[in-house]
């Protein structure tokens, strides 16, 4: 009875063989149709005796179509350590959505809950309008004002948007 808080604890030593993915460097959020990627990210060794074991890398699209597929060896990681992975460059050919899965294969490991780790990567134009105002809930008859739209570019390029405000009355009819 603390108000309903639940605490968990674990007295005592990490499991023995235990390996996991610590963080992404590359690639990040947003890619672009032909600039190389050079993908790496951090293991550690979360158990308490050194561990040799292999790291893998999988990309797939949209469709769940796995374009790209690497894997590295990490050979005596000691208990607490960390190591980077570097993996084969690879270049987006295309505009889409990728799924950049890291994950490690320890025999043995006792907890698979932190062997994977994934980066959702864009790879398109985007934008999206955040903000229009005025005209605000309520305007006098008569009263003049104008109109605004704020955008923000949520895509992998630099852009210039073209926007297009369009105000109608409660019938329906364009008014601006």
């Amino acid at each position: 009875g603390n108000g309903g808080e639940v605490y968990a604890v674990i007295i005592g030593s990490a499991a023995s063989t235990n390996v996991g993915m610590a963080s992404i460097q590359q690639p990040t959020r947003y890619l672009q149709v032909g600039t190389q990627v050079s993908p790496e990210a951090t293991v550690q060794n979360y158990g308490d005796a050194a561990a040799t074991f292999t790291a893998h890398l999988v990309v797939s699209d949209t469709r769940d179509s796995v374009i790209y597929r690497d894997s590295a060896l990490v050979t005596g990681l000691a208990p607490g350590e960390t190591e980077p992975v570097s993996f084969a460059d690879w270049t987006p050919t295309r505009f889409d959505l990728f799924s950049s899965t890291f994950y490690t294969a320890l025999p043995g490991d006792s907890y698979p809950g932190d062997d994977t780790m994934v980066m959702k990567s864009k790879c398109f134009h985007d934008g999206a309008p955040i903000r229009i105002g005025p005209p605000n809930r309520e305007l006098t008859v008569g009263s003049s004002f104008t109109p605004m739209v704020s955008v923000v570019n949520n895509g992998s390029y630099s852009d210039v948007m073209q926007c297009l405000l369009v105000v109608r009355d409660s019938a329906g009819a364009v008014v601006y």
